[in-house]
């Protein structure tokens, strides 16, 4: 019997001294292996779900931004404390504003930020911004967010902001946004002009002289229309270069920051500095993108654009110096900030076409996101909106 319960013991140690050198063994094994999601996890964690990020009242999350060195399969950190939540983006026509714009909205629906919501539902008006065009007036203080069209006026926007916001805007090289702005709004086409606007058979001089004459609204974007949606003039011949550069000196010190629309890359990396965000919160996928081959301008076109459009000339190039000063002042990490934010970019954009499951699209149906943000504000206000048969879906994008 004594030989018996010996050998009981010793099988009973043998057994927990097993138990416990796998345990140990898996414990070290799990700490040095790298921590792998699945996708939908990894997209869902870049994404959030739209009914969580827009409803949660949940706090804010506090996080420490990964280093470069770091595994991009860990999900991306949520905002941090010192991330700058108020901002305002003065949109302009067809210089990827855009693009931009679903960036900023993208990060104020993950964090549950307010968006100042225009009655016409895309666009506040064509006059300077004046809080009367505003569907719901601000509460709490103002709002987060605002980055709907409408020409530039900085006093009225920080009346219905939240205190300490930040201010951006973006350009674009005037003949490049010339073109662009041509083709988007089909100009010959209204002018009953047809072919390739930069053929030696058509009548560029022509096209220009119908653009001015024209009381079109979308006329206005072709001529310094830049210019024009940053509230100063789209048309003072009679003004010295001088009171031009004066002007965009004003707006230098207005905003916080310009990006250069063929700049984007750069000019976000400058942006995430200056706000403060991780590489995740400035992903994006371009928009409104033409998909047939471009035309491309003649030096004599150049030539008569940059005559043309002398006011947006010189805004331009302000702004490109601004912009390199900028880049020379962040120092030599920016090189590598700027080919690691490229690296993500892809990675994400890889992930996205791929469309897991939890991936969503916000283009689907961006009107109700609108209608979810006033509905307990304004139900009245709400319920015209949804019966409105000239409802258009915004640029609120995924990217």
């Amino acid at each position: 019997m004594e030989r018996k319960r010996h050998c009981q013991l010793g099988f009973l140690i043998f057994l927990i001294t097993t138990i416990y050198g796998v345990f140990i063994t898996s414990k070290h094994s799990i700490k040095n292996e790298p921590r792998v999601y699945h996708m939908e996890n990894r997209v869902e964690a870049i994404i959030p779900m739209i009914k969580s990020a827009v409803i949660s009242q949940e706090p804010n999350i506090v996080y420490k931004e990964r280093s470069r060195s770091e595994n991009w399969t860990q999900p991306p950190p949520r905002i941090s404390t010192t991330a700058q939540k108020v901002i305002v983006l003065a949109k302009t026509h067809k210089t990827a504003s855009s693009t931009l714009a679903t960036i900023i909205q993208r990060f104020g629906i993950t964090n549950n930020l307010s968006f100042a919501l225009p009655k016409l539902l895309v666009r506040f008006g064509y006059t300077p911004f004046t809080p009367d065009m505003l569907a719901i007036q601000p509460k709490h203080g103002g709002f987060h967010i605002f980055v709907n069209h409408v020409p530039f006026n900085k006093t009225s926007i920080q009346q219905v902001m939240k205190p300490k916001a930040k201010f951006v805007t973006i350009v674009r090289n005037p003949v490049t946004h010339f073109s662009s702005a041509v083709n988007f709004f089909h100009l010959a086409k209204h002018f009953n002009m047809s072919g390739n606007i930069y053929s030696p058979d058509f009548a560029f001089s022509t096209l220009l002289e119908r653009i001015v004459q024209s009381n079109r609204t979308s006329c206005l974007s072709t001529y310094n229309g830049q210019m024009g949606d940053l509230g100063q003039f789209h048309n003072e011949s009679d003004l010295s270069r001088e009171v031009i550069a004066e002007r965009i000196k004003l707006l230098d010190e207005q905003f916080d920051l310009v990006l250069l629309q063929d700049y984007f890359d750069e000019s976000l990396i400058l942006l995430r500095r200056e706000m403060f965000w991780s590489f995740e919160d400035i992903v994006y996928k371009s928009m409104k993108v033409r998909n047939r081959k471009k035309e491309l301008p003649r030096q004599h076109h150049i030539d008569v654009i940059t005559k043309w459009n002398y006011v947006d000339v010189m805004l331009y190039k302000y702004f490109k110096e601004v912009l390199q000063n900028k880049i020379k002042e962040y120092g030599p990490s920016f090189g590598k900030d700027l080919r690691h934010f490229r690296r993500v970019k892809t990675e994400v954009l890889n992930l996205y076409q791929k469309k897991p499951e939890g991936c969503l699209d916000f283009r689907k149906d961006v009107l109700s996101f609108t209608i979810l943000l006033i509905r307990k504000e304004n139900k009245t206000l709400a319920r015209e909106l949804q019966q409105n048969k000239r409802m258009r879906r915004t640029n609120l994008t995924l990217f």
